[in-house]
Order: structure tokens, then sequence, then C-alpha cells
């Protein structure tokens, strides 16, 4: 028995769109995760611009990878809390980075449950 032409030519372009369809969703996923990755990188590479008399560009770079996060983290309504917290409770900058900290790393399902809460509130700084 053979397999009619049309039916062969709806098969493949079936399965076509299929694999399309399954290989854009994996990119999107992919490239989601990396903007994530790429802004929390910020906030960790800048978390110092939080101290007392903080560098003024390293400080721009804190809040401009925290306004980032807004947008980044959108779906994600325990880091979207934790960003509003900075708005709401301005002088526990401290607390609220932690607090940031940890429900980005569970949104990326990075494990932190083994880092203390003194890694995210002491970045390094060296002593000159």
């Amino acid at each position: 028995m053979q397999i009619p032409i049309w039916l062969t030519i709806i098969i493949s372009l079936t399965s076509g769109l299929i694999t399309f369809a399954i290989s854009t969703w994996f990119y999107v996923r992919h490239e989601e995760r990396k903007q994530k990755l790429e802004v929390f990188r910020k906030l960790m590479g800048n978390r110092h611009g939080l101290i007392a008399s903080p560098d003024r560009e390293v400080e721009r770079e804190f809040f401009k990878a925290l306004n980032e996060a807004f947008v980044v983290f959108g779906k994600s309504p325990e880091v979207l809390k934790a960003i509003l917290n900075f708005k709401s409770y301005p002088n526990r900058a401290s607390d609220n980075f932690t607090l940031l900290a940890r429900s980005i790393c569970s949104d990326l399902k990075i494990p932190d449950a083994t880092i203390k809460d003194d890694f995210f509130n002491e970045p390094f700084i060296p002593n000159y």
C-alpha cells in the first residue's frame, strides 16, 4: 500500500512545525535564564554599592541592575516583592538585598541553603 503524496506532505510539514515549536520554546527558556543570571551577576557584583559611602558609579550600576530585575523577573512574584522592599523599606538595604538574593536564587533554582546571610550582606572589599 502506497501513502498518498498529500499525506506525506502534511506529515512532513507537521513534523517540521513541531520541531520548530519545541526548539523555539527551549531557546526562549534559555534566553530568559541567561538574562536573569546576567542581572543577578550585576547585582552581586555591585552589591558594595549599598555600603555607607559607596563609589557613585558602583551605586548607579547596582540600582540600574535593580531596575532591570523588575523587568527580567516580572513573572516571579517572590522576586518582585523583594524588589519592592527597596522602595518600602529604604533604610533596610542589607535585609532587602538578602531577601532579594535568596528569592532570585529560588527562582533560578540555585541552591543557597548553605550560604549564610553574611555572604550576601558583606561584599568582598579589599583593605588597602
